[in-house]
Parts: C-alpha cells; structure tokens; sequence
C-alpha cells in the first residue's frame, strides 16, 4: 500500500493520511503534488511525503516518528510521577499494616475464648482473619491496573469493620449467635437454589452438587428453625434474612457501628463511618460493579490516585479490625502494648509516605537543575 502523509513538525502530528493501493501510485503521485501545490499557496511548511508498507500497522513499525503522541494530547508525566510517588508512600504503609497483622497472627487465631461467650470468639476471629488475609492480598497489588481489586478489598474490610463493631459490643452475644446462622442459612439458601433448578428441569442433582444436596436435605428444617429464633419479626420467618442483623442493608449497620463507638473511629481516621459511606461508598462501588462510571474520561495520574486512597482506607480499617479483635480477645500482653503499638504503626506509615514524596520532589528538583544548565 502506498501512504499519503501531511505532517507538521511544530506540532509533531499528523494533520492528514491518505492511502492508496500499489496500483494506484500515479494518482498518489498526483494527489501529493495537489498538496503540496495547496500548501505553498497557504505559506504553510507541513511535511508531505509518500511512503510504502504492507499496512498501516506495519507502517507505524517502519516510520514511527510520525505516528507518536502529540506531546499537547499527553498525560502530563510530572502529575503521573507524583501521583505514583503518592499511591507507593500509601501502599508500602498499607505493607506495614500488613506485616503488623502477620506479627498477630499466632496470637490472635490461637486465642483461647471463654465458653459463656457461645460463637462469639469464633466469630471474631474469623473475621480478623479475612481482613488479615486481605492485607496480605493488598500487599501485593502495586500496579494501578489494581484499582478494582483494590476497591473490593476497601469495601470488605469496611463490612468486616462494621461487623466486628457490632459483634465487640454485644455483651449477650446474641449477634455472635446471628452471625454464626446467617451463614448456615446462606448456605441452605444457595443449596436450595441448585436442588430446586434442577427440579424445575425435571433432572436429577448432578453428583458435583451431591453435598449442596445433602446438606439442603438433612438441614433445612433445623435451620428454618434457626430463622425463625433469631429473625422472628418478619412477614416470613422462614426465608432468608438479607442481612445477619436483620436490617434489610449496610448503612443502617454503619450508622449502628458509629453509635457505638463513632467518636473513637473519628479520633483514630478523622472520620466517621457514616461520613465514609456518604462520600466515597457509591464512587468505591463504582469501580466494582459493572457499569462504565469509574472510567470515563480520568487522567492517567487519577488510577495512582485512586489506589492509593484504597491502601489508606484499607489500612485504616484493618488496624481498626485489629484493634477491636485484641481488645475482644482480651489479649492482656498485646493490650498492654497496643496504644503505643498503634502509634509506632502510624509513625511508620506516614514515614514510608512522606519519604516516597520525598523521593519524587528531590528527583523534581534534581530534573529542573540540570535542564537550567
């Protein structure tokens, strides 16, 4: 194929492409001389050139020159460097987090409970260990292609926290009791789910769902037993609760969590839960369900942004979780020494911040020396 290019070098763009088969070379020739001739009488200096490839990709390989990114069309690279320098300070503080939770680890999972306390201490630590799990998980995402993974683990170490709340401050430990059966009743529900499929088909269980079928078989009526104990109040006592509180959704459990103890969480984040929820939730949710809203038109730099907001918020939520899961556990060593723990994590944290930020104005100011000279 044969390529007609009008390029301006000021600009360093591309204004116009034509192309033209291999049998067509005199009318390229023409066209070229009519663009030339246009251009003269326009006093304009842009570049015409005729030029051979296989394709227009191949052509790209063979002259790329012409084809790179207007400089104007660019993302500004000073803004991406801060914006990473940025996101790397918060996500190396989100690894000290996480290696602060791997120290605890033994400590708290091996946690002997007191028996008066029923499923409460199970609960509580299953719960720690999906967001320690988490964190080893958010250790790991340094990329800003991350940002919908680490938008989901923002979002489950907030429920997590939320749970934990709630749970800590139950001293009848009826909540741990909710919790435990809210699973079990998940689980009837998702086997009722693929026994009943398959019925409406008029086919028997596959035997890959034999113990989906089994458990539907041998636990609903325990279990619908269950529900109608600890979620009675409602128009059918036997179907499962939308939430193991029973409030039909999250934000009434955050605005609970905040009553309990929303001036602690703000002294400790500069924020209330109901605050978070209310300004970054929906935009959080953006960026996990599917839709197009948390795309649009950003800037390249808006991805580092929005990563390393999600390692401060995870960060946050997962001492938090800590917090509350030592302080449950009445763990009389590791409570002796948390508050000044806390404070040595925080002095680390904004540490790693501050330094990458560091790194980034040093290398900023380094660059503009040199170019001055």
């Amino acid at each position: 194929m044969i390529f007609l290019i009008e390029y301006d070098r000021e600009l360093g763009r591309i204004e116009t492409i034509k192309s033209f088969k291999d049998s067509e070379r005199t009318l390229a020739q023409d066209a070229r001389l009519e663009l030339e001739r246009q251009l003269n009488l326009e006093g304009n200096e842009n570049e015409v050139v005729l030029l051979e490839a296989a394709s227009e990709e191949a052509l790209r390989q063979t002259h790329g020159r012409y084809f790179e990114a207007n400089p104007e069309d660019s993302p500004n690279l000073v803004d991406i460097e801060r914006g990473k320098a940025f996101a790397t300070g918060l996500f190396q503080g989100a690894q000290v987090v996480g290696q602060y939770m791997k120290d605890r680890y033994v400590l708290i999972t091996e946690a002997d409970g007191k028996p008066q306390t029923g499923y409460k201490t199970g609960c509580m630590k299953r719960l720690w260990l999906r967001a320690y799990l988490w964190m080893q998980t958010l250790g790991k995402l340094n990329d800003p292609l991350d940002f919908q993974a680490i938008s989901i683990g923002n979002r489950t170490l907030l429920e997590i926290l939320v749970d934990l709340i709630i749970l800590h401050h139950d001293q009848t430990h009826e909540m741990a009791a909710k919790m435990f059966w809210w699973g079990e009743s998940e689980k009837l529900k998702g086997s009722e789910q693929i026994v009943t499929f398959y019925a409406d088909q008029g086919l028997s269980v596959p035997d890959e769902f034999e113990a989906q079928e089994i458990f539907y078989k041998t636990r609903k009526s325990n279990i619908e037993n269950m529900r109608r104990t600890h979620w009675p109040n409602r128009k059918n006592p036997t179907k499962h609760p939308d939430r193991w509180t029973g409030e039909s959704n999250l934000f009434e459990d955050i605005k609970r969590a905040d009553q309990l103890c929303g001036l602690a969480i703000k002294a400790e984040i500069s924020t209330t839960l109901v605050e978070y929820y209310r300004t970054q939730y929906r935009k959080m949710n953006w960026r996990i369900h599917s839709g197009v809203a948390s795309l649009g038109d950003q800037p390249a730099e808006a991805f580092y942004l929005i990563c390393g907001f999600g390692f401060k918020w995870c960060a946050d939520f997962a001492m938090l979780c800590t917090k509350i899961a030592l302080s449950d556990l009445r763990l009389g060593v590791a409570l002796s020494e948390l508050e000044q723990e806390w404070e040595s994590i925080k002095r680390k944290r904004n540490h790693v911040y501050i330094h990458e930020l560091y790194k980034f104005h040093s290398g900023a100011k380094t660059q503009a020396t040199a170019s001055e000279h």
